[in-house]
């Protein structure tokens, strides 16, 4: 598994992203508190997937806490066809409720 950045070194974030990709798959793992700067990442390493055809998939049962603007964000990714999969009940809501916003 491949850690996508050392957020801690950057940014001062306590978040990690790791991806295991495999012909026509990619899998992100996403752990700790979700900022803008963290979801750039994501969204870029979603994008990157999908314009090479890979399916992505967003684990997301590391995911501590994000934002409302960070939710609707993550339901976009799932509107683009990132499947996300794990999330807590917390986050859960927090999702729903971010693609409620549209």
């Amino acid at each position: 598994m491949q850690a996508l950045e050392d957020a801690n070194a950057r940014t001062g974030d306590r978040f990690r992203i790791s991806a295991e990709v495999k012909p026509g798959a990619t899998l992100l793992h996403v752990e700790g508190w979700l900022s803008s700067a963290a979801l750039n990442l994501l969204e870029r390493a979603c994008r990157e997937a999908l314009q090479r055809g890979d399916t992505v998939v967003l684990e997301l049962s590391g995911l501590r806490s994000l934002q409302e603007s960070e939710a609707r964000r993550m339901a976009g990714l799932a509107q683009s066809g990132a499947e996300l999969v794990g999330a807590s009940g917390f986050v859960a809501a927090l999702l729903r409720g971010g693609s409620d916003q549209d």
